[in-house]
Order: C-alpha cells, then structure tokens, then sequence
C-alpha cells in the first residue's frame, strides 16, 4: 500500500492518499500530474490477489460494467490498466462518505432526508437494470454520498449481466450476507432485477432504523445470517423506530419478501411507492388505505367489501382479486381446466365420483338412525369439495395475477368489484412516475 503513495502512474495519475480499502482492492486519491486540481479514486487490486485468476478477471470486469453504465447516479470508470503487476482502475472521485458511515455515524435517518436519497439508489438501479446489470451486492458501503447529499452508486465487482453465468470460485462468498437475497443464497446463477431490489429494502430498513433485519448482532455467524434470510421473517421495523409511518412498514414487508414474484418488481414501482408515502397519501379518514396507499381511492361505507389491487409491473394494467369465484362454484372442474390445473380437476373429479358411489351404497342397505347420519356426512363432505375451486380460487387467482406480471399495490373498499376496479385504474392514472 504504501508503494504506490507519491508514485504517478502512466504517466498522469499521481498519489495522493490512502483512501480505504475493501476485501479485493485498496482506493487511493490520485490527482492529474499537469491538472492538480482534477481528482480521481484509484481502486487497486491487492497484491496478494492478482495472481487468482478468478479475482483478477472479475476486478476487470467491473470495469467493464462500469464502462458500460454511463449515469450521474453511478460512479464512472476512466479506465483500467496493469501496472508493475499491480492490476488498477480509475473512477470519479466522490468527496464524500459512504451511506454506511453516515448511518454508524448519526444512527437511522429521518424519512424526509433517506427517502429522496433512496430514490436516487433506485433511480441508478434502474438504469444498471435496463441495461441487463445486477448489481448482486448493493450496500450502504457501496453508495457513496456526496456534499450536496447525492447518492452513487460505486463497486460492480460481482455484478452480472443478464445472460451470462454468475462467477463463483471455491471458498468465495459472492455478496455480503446481511443484504443478499433468499435467491441469491439458495440459486445464484438464477437471479435477476429483483434480488436487487431486495437488497435495496435492506439498505432502506437500515437508513430508517439504524439497524438491518438480520446480522445485526456481532455475535451472529455468516450461516445464521444466510439462514434468517432465507426463512426468517424480519422485525417490525417499528421495533426499532416506533415513529415509522405505517405505509412505509408495509413497503419495507413488501420489498423483504423471500418469493421475487411477490415483492417488488422493478424500481420504479418501488420509487412509486416511496413517492406516494411522501406525498403523504392518505384517505378520508386520514389513515393509509392498507397496503401501500393509493392516490384516488375512496373509502366506501363500513359495509363495503375489501378488495386486493393489483397492478401490471411494466404494462400499466389494473384488476382486483375477487375474493369468491363464482365460476368455480358453478363449475368446479371446468373452471380448473380453463385455469390449466388439470391435476387438481382430476383429483376433485376422483373425490366426488367416490363420494357419489359410497352414498349409493349406503343409500341401498337398511334405512336406520346410523345410515341416514353416515349418509348425511357424506354429503357433507361431497358439498365441501364441490365448493374446495370456489374456497381455494381466491389464492389461484392471486397466483395467477402473480405469473402474468402483476404486483400486488394495496386495498380498497367499495361495494363491486366493479367499482373496486374503477377505484383503481383512477389511482393508477393519477399515480405519479420517477423523476
């Protein structure tokens, strides 16, 4: 480390300081040999890693990554070049903190301070994003405030493009277990955007409450942490700042669920959400609608039912999930055929054609007080699985929403679902975009 301090590298890059270091590489601030004035970072490969083959080709990688994302929110590489077997990279220089010193600084952030800065991580997320990038260890260390409080977002090494397979090596562990996804734990050649996002409701529950859902405590191993993470629930973020508005508890739950198709989609779905509790949306009675709140919705009389919205992540589109399916009461299989449940069409074909024929049976011996009870039951039983589509249709059509691209965004009272839907397609129109 100290070999480089007062060296100019190819002949423009002289160095300044140390400015930190990471588990693969050393920074350094550098300025313009003719241009003293003009900083950059100089991430450095250590020197007892360049020989690994797999290190080495990642730390180029990432300039590559960085090469290709051209965004204000995301730190942009100059170049990347071997020197006296030292493998180096330029970056912009951010003189700043990282968010991870802020908050063991000054503990949690005040929502109006975290979330517009965390709006910028989401901003910069979907950039890397559209372009096919997961970023696979986004962290408050990794985003980099500057002077005028804007978040960067810096350290690619284990991104990947979507596409390609993720890079493992033996005894490495590809991200930092108090932000990895369930996903990226258990299959991580198989992750896409959304372990991201993940990781992004991590960093935003820790600026909000000074604390991450799981590793928080030293005394916890790599494997606990890897363990809670994949089937722990989190805290009640509440627990650690009882001041939390009540819709930004219910966006944390949504972003930290462990299935990617039932939390966030995308970030600007995210970003949407976080406006709208900023916005401080709320209904008649001054209370969040449920859920993530809802610009429109009107709260119908006491006697109104409740209807789950949904909307399309990427096309626009609104429905609600009615909670009794009346086609699948009327007709049973028919309606599981139409919704490809074959199997379950069978088996509830198999039950009530048994169910059928023991009641024929019981039906022809001697007609006392036993058989006409046992028969009773019977039919009991065949009435409660002629109505199992209609009781069970309710999670079949979530699901089904869930596979066609729908995210579930909150509730809403009215008295159809009719009127539920014209509810919400006023919410989704006047709902607001990222700026």
């Amino acid at each position: 480390m100290g070999g480089l301090l007062g060296r100019t590298l190819r002949g423009r890059y002289r160095v300044v300081r140390h400015l930190g270091q990471g588990a693969m590489s050393d920074v350094y601030l550098v300025e313009h040999h003719q241009h003293p004035g003009v900083k950059f970072a100089l991430k450095v490969l250590k020197p007892h890693l360049v020989h690994q083959t797999d290190l080495g080709r990642r730390f180029r990688d990432e300039g590559v990554v960085l090469d290709m994302l051209d965004h204000p929110g995301i730190v942009k590489v100059y170049e990347s070049f071997d020197e006296g077997g030292a493998i180096c990279m330029v970056l912009a220089f951010v003189d700043g903190e990282s968010l991870g010193e802020r908050i063991r600084a000054h503990g949690a952030m005040a929502p109006e301070l975290a979330l517009p800065m965390f709006r910028g991580v989401l901003r910069a997320l979907d950039y890397a994003h559209q372009r096919g990038v997961v970023h696979r260890d986004l962290k408050p260390s990794n985003i980099l405030i500057d002077a005028a409080g804007r978040p960067h977002l810096c350290d690619f090494g284990i991104a990947k493009q979507v596409g390609q397979g993720a890079m493992t090596a033996i005894g490495i562990t590809l991200g930092t277990p108090q932000y990895m996804s369930p996903e990226q734990i258990q299959a991580p050649r198989t992750i896409d955007h959304r372990s991201d996002l993940y990781s992004a409701g991590i960093v935003l529950y820790e600026m909000l409450t000074g604390k991450v859902p799981f590793g928080d405590d030293d005394t916890a191993s790599d494997f606990q942490v890897l363990q809670q993470q994949v089937h722990a629930e989190p805290p009640d973020p509440r627990v650690f700042n009882p001041r939390l508005d009540p819709a930004l508890v219910e966006i944390l739950r949504k972003a930290l669920r462990k299935e990617p198709g039932r939390r966030m989609q995308g970030s600007v779905e995210f970003a949407q959400a976080i406006e709208r509790v900023e916005r401080g949306v709320r209904d008649t009675h001054g209370e969040t609608t449920g859920g993530i709140p809802l610009d429109g919705v009107v709260v119908a009389p006491a006697g109104a039912r409740r209807y789950a919205v949904y909307e399309h992540a990427t096309q626009g589109r609104v429905a609600v999930k009615v909670g009794m399916s009346w086609p699948a009461l009327l007709f049973g299989p028919l309606w599981m055929v139409a919704k490809r449940l074959h199997g379950l069409a069978a088996l509830w074909f198999l039950g009530e054609t048994l169910l059928a024929v023991m009641i024929a049976v019981v039906a022809a011996q001697s007609n006392d007080d036993s058989v006409r009870f046992l028969i009773a039951l019977l039919v009991v039983v065949a009435i409660v699985i002629w109505a199992m589509p209609a009781l069970r249709g309710n999670q079949w059509c979530e699901d089904a929403l869930l596979r066609r691209g729908y995210v579930a965004c909150g509730e809403t009272r009215a008295a159809s679902s009719e009127a539920a839907l014209a509810d919400a397609a006023r919410s989704a129109h006047h709902a607001g975009s990222v700026h």
